[in-house]
């Protein structure tokens, strides 16, 4: 994978980083590795909230030489209770990306998405939420 400048194949374009469910506390996707990308736009989709909560979700990349995670992107840093209520949201990470108009549902990361990354969730309170995460790869 990778070695495809601006193309991304269709079939590694978008995929799921968190299956729908019910999740407690928090949850953490697997490894997920870039094709070539330069960003990423990612979708958490609520259904059902915890009450009394917020949910942040976060970005790590991967060092490849020493197998440790670092947070590239954070809600909680954005927006400290970005996510209270079932809906949509979305982060984009993209090289030089800048909000160009206040929309509470967004938050954009202006660095380079990393060849190897992962997607972070987590319950402030303890409670147990009902969502998915998906992501689309940005040329």
């Amino acid at each position: 994978m990778g070695g495809y400048g601006n193309y991304i194949p269709r079939a590694d374009r978008f995929g799921t980083a968190i299956a729908d469910g019910n999740w407690a506390g928090t949850k953490v996707s697997s490894d997920l590795a870039n094709p070539g990308a330069r960003g990423v736009a990612i979708y958490l989709n609520v259904g059902t909230a915890s009450a009394g909560g917020t949910l942040s979700m976060g970005v790590e990349d991967k060092d490849p030489v020493s197998g440790a995670y670092d947070s590239i992107y954070n809600s909680v840093d954005v927006t400290a209770n970005w996510v209270t209520a079932a809906g949509r949201r979305a982060a984009v990470i993209y090289p030089g990306a800048v909000e160009t108009s206040a929309r509470a549902n967004y938050h954009y990361q202006g660095v380079p998405l990393p060849r190897t990354w992962r997607v972070t969730a987590k319950d402030t309170a303890g409670g147990t939420w009902s969502y998915s995460v998906g992501y689309e790869y940005l040329p």
